[in-house]
Order: structure tokens, then sequence, then C-alpha cells
């Protein structure tokens, strides 16, 4: 039952979406992102120093 609701998605988004880009090429994958949220606070300094024991080679 679950199968067939995500094929019956997937199949209206593909009727909506154009099947080729600009270049000719098919489009096979789409993605998207959402962000749900942001933290702006700071953080601790010591995250930013070098490591004890670290050499540069």
């Amino acid at each position: 039952m679950l199968s067939g609701l995500l094929a019956k998605t997937a199949e209206k988004q593909a009727q909506n979406q154009p099947q080729q880009n600009t270049d000719g090429l098919s489009v096979i994958f789409t993605s998207h992102t959402e962000l749900k949220s942001l933290d702006t606070g700071s953080l601790s300094g010591s995250l930013f120093e070098v490591p004890a024991g670290y050499t540069k080679n």
C-alpha cells in the first residue's frame, strides 16, 4: 500500500516537471533542502584552538 502511494506521488511529480533541461539532458534526480532552525549563538574559543601535539608536516 505504501509503495503504491509513493509510486503515485512520484508519477505526479514527474508529470509536473520538465523531462529535459536547457542542455537537452534528461533530469533523473531532483532534491530540495529545508532549513528548520538556525542557532546564531556564540561558539567557545576552545573549538578553534590547535590540538595539543599537532605538528605541521
